[in-house]
């Protein structure tokens, strides 16, 4: 996740598999078919904090999975240690806040979703509750790339469903619009963007990040200084959006941009956010309905008559101390929760009235974000312990 209505934990599933076995395993990603030689199901999702989760049985027993066109296939500690998979590789991985870590591979022999039968794909193994944020989920593995790439998708956020089939996808050349992409080893959707007179290649399309549009440093600030991002602000602090949890320091810019180009889409303003990666995020996507075509390596995006592109934002960036206490991370520099008091490490009593207290409240705090408040009634302790209580107001980064 980057770019929210309130920014309050970024959670971003990116994986990149490093250095020991790299061969093994990216020849491992190939392996895995769907049973059924006739693939044309539909498969119920929901959405939750901007985000795909769909059901999913292993060996009868229901799970929800995370839909990640930016990750490879995964699954929990625990669901390994019930099933134990037959171990078919060791590795390093690489989240997207660039946090290494070694993982075992496995191969998976059934994976039963929407009526289809998955067969033996290779997942890596994690444990989903490193990052607090993707805790809050409560999901048990990811439905990643390598589970995708033989097939095409229709993804609809409205009517909470997708396609997989082996047919062709349709699309009416005159309503809907067509992004060419490129494939790379772990089967990341890389598009090319034109912002203003710049090219930006090699963002992925990215459904495990329910941020706008994200672009590594020299990219944005090679755009910013071509004149075509606007209102860049600063954002100061750590975050917690890497899929292994730890805390990352940073200090980056948001923006926006009202001339970016997707193949020949044409969208409005959007948020732009300076990072470590180039990726398209939910908010972007979330305003179509999707054609993941692998048959043509084309990305097929039909508008929905309701769209919403939101550049609010409360300019803060919550997350989990090491007492699991809700605090501030970051914060927009000089922004109105800054000039209000609150700092960067400062622990976080009261939201709106919600006690962040005790195993549940960090969850029901992202509940209530996600319903998109006014405001933000914050009661915090200070550098003396000092219980203050402010409200703090959304800005707009558009100019």
């Amino acid at each position: 996740m980057r770019i929210h209505n309130a920014i309050y934990g970024a959670l971003i599933v990116a994986i990149s598999t490093l250095m020991a076995c790299r061969i093994s395993v990216q020849k491992s990603y190939t392996k895995g078919n769907i049973a059924q030689s006739e693939v044309n199901h539909e498969i119920p999702i929901i959405t939750s904090n901007n985000l795909i989760i769909v059901p999913l049985e292993i060996n009868g027993k229901e799970y929800n999975f995370l839909f990640d066109t930016g990750a490879p296939t995964s699954i929990s500690f625990e669901i390994q240690e019930e099933f134990d998979f037959k171990k078919v590789s060791q590795g390093t991985i690489r989240d997207t806040d660039r946090n290494k870590r070694k993982v075992n591979y496995v191969r998976v022999d059934q994976m039963r979703m929407g009526g289809l039968d998955f067969e033996n794909f290779t997942a890596f193994v994690a444990d989903f509750d490193a990052n607090a944020v993707l805790a809050c989920l409560d999901i048990d593995g990811i439905v990643g790339s390598n589970m995708m790439y033989k097939y095409n998708w229709l993804i609809d956020r409205k009517e909470k469903k997708m396609l997989v089939t082996n047919n062709a996808l349709t699309y009416n050349k005159d309503e809907d619009f067509i992004i060419p992409f490129k494939a790379d080893q772990q089967y990341n959707m890389k598009i090319v963007a034109k912002i203003g007179r710049a090219s930006v290649t090699n963002i992925s399309v990215d459904y495990g990040s329910n941020g706008s549009l994200t672009l590594p440093t020299n990219a944005y600030h090679k755009v910013k200084n071509a004149g075509i991002i606007d209102s860049a602000y600063t954002l100061i602090g750590s975050q917690q959006s890497g899929l292994f949890g730890k805390a990352l320091e940073f200090k980056r810019e948001l923006g926006s941009t009202d001339s970016l180009l997707l193949g020949d889409l044409e969208l409005p303003t959007v948020g732009v956010k300076q990072g470590n990666s180039a990726l398209l995020g939910t908010k972007i996507l979330f305003n179509y309905k999707v054609g993941l075509d692998w048959q043509n390596r084309r990305v097929i995006l039909q508008s929905y008559e309701e769209q919403k592109f939101s550049l609010e934002t409360f300019g803060i960036i919550f997350g989990k101390d090491s007492e699991g206490k809700l605090i501030q991370l970051a914060c927009v520099e000089n922004g109105d929760a800054y000039q209000k008091g609150l700092r960067n490490g400062y622990r976080i009593i009261e939201i709106n009235d919600l006690n962040t207290e005790g195993e549940s409240g960090f969850c029901q705090f992202i509940e209530l974000v996600n319903q998109s408040p006014k405001y933000l009634k914050i009661t915090y302790l200070d550098s003396t312990k000092q219980e203050i209580e402010v409200e703090i107001d959304k800005f707009n980064y558009k100019p």
